[in-house]
């Protein structure tokens, strides 16, 4: 597993919608939207942080039901067309309240297993998930891909993936973590 981190942003979360309690920052409670889901495994990291999930997204129905059981009560989207600023206000989220947005972008379009179409796949997601960071505007956000996203197409879609989030005036970073890494560094988490 690759990580592209994306950190910076201007905003400081003190509280979440309408409809839910409000929370103070102190509570290291930070409301996050969670992109492209799966079955929230990048999620629970951040849970374990005082992170809580206020909105998910997963074109599957598998997935959704998995978040739906772990997390009822929350929106879950089936498209990420469907989490605009207007929809997350009219389920009770603020966005601008929303700390970060965490998420991987469908793999097949960049994965070195697949075919490699880029940008040229339907399942290229990445304008969306631009759009969704421009519109919300969190704090952090972090996304996941496979190692295949800096070489493809020459590195051009990489490239212009962290400018349009450099853009956003995000202070852009990217690293490569295997599970080796991600273990040892827990286990030394976990022994503190």
């Amino acid at each position: 597993m690759n990580a592209l981190s994306l950190r910076g942003g201007s905003r400081a979360a003190t509280a979440v919608g309408s409809d839910l309690s409000a929370v103070e920052e102190t509570d290291r409670r930070w409301p996050l939207i969670s992109l492209y889901s799966g079955v929230l495994g990048l999620e629970r990291a951040f849970h374990w942080h005082g992170f809580v999930t206020v909105a998910a997204c997963d074109s599957s129905p598998y997935c959704r039901s998995i978040i739906g059981q772990h997390l009822p009560g929350i929106p879950i989207y089936e498209s990420d067309a469907d989490v605009t600023p207007d929809r997350l206000r009219t389920d009770g989220i603020d966005p601008g309240a929303v700390c970060a947005i965490v998420g991987g972008p469908p793999c097949q379009p960049s994965s070195l297993a697949g075919q490699r179409l880029g940008v040229a796949d339907p399942r290229w997601r990445w304008p969306d998930a631009l759009r969704i960071v421009g519109d919300v505007r969190p704090r952090w956000v972090v996304f996941e891909q496979p190692v295949g996203v800096i070489s493809l197409d020459g590195g051009r879609p990489f490239r212009g993936i962290l400018a349009a989030l450099a853009a956003l005036g995000y202070c852009v970073g990217y690293d490569r973590w295997t599970a080796k890494h991600v273990l040892r560094n827990l286990a030394r988490f976990c022994q503190a």
